[in-house]
């Protein structure tokens, strides 16, 4: 059995959108802030990051933001620089490279659009 030596919660980005989005059109007009989570779990036979946030490169630049958020009905994430895995990573004395291990809790932008930091890990997601 692999033992947990460590065990972050990461910040990745920030939501602000329309409760009705989350909750089936009932609290139009209530503005929320959600998080976008990742975890960073440190074993004893390496480290795996679940979940992997927001591709920051489409909400970075102009015409991919317009692409891939445009027609939605709520801005892009807020994801300032120090927030992106890397950064955390980083000021854990870490590099994208040091993570063995991604799982992903399942396909939405804002749990594997970040997955092109990590493409030298073992990925894990469901079928």
């Amino acid at each position: 059995m692999t033992a947990v030596r460590k065990f972050w919660p990461l910040l990745t980005g920030i939501y602000h959108y329309d409760k009705s989005i989350s909750t089936r059109n009932i609290g139009t007009g209530t503005i929320i802030e959600a998080p976008i989570l990742a975890y960073l779990i440190e074993t004893t036979q390496g480290r795996i990051l679940y979940d992997v946030g927001c591709d920051y490169r489409k909400i970075d630049d102009p015409v991919l933001c317009d692409q891939y958020y445009g027609a939605l009905s709520f801005p892009p994430p807020a994801m300032p620089p120090d927030h992106r895995l890397p950064a955390r990573l980083g000021a854990l004395g870490l590099d994208p490279r040091d993570i063995d291990l991604v799982f992903l809790g399942h396909l939405h932008f804002d749990h594997a659009g970040g997955l092109h930091d990590f493409a030298h890990a073992d990925i894990h997601v469901h079928a």
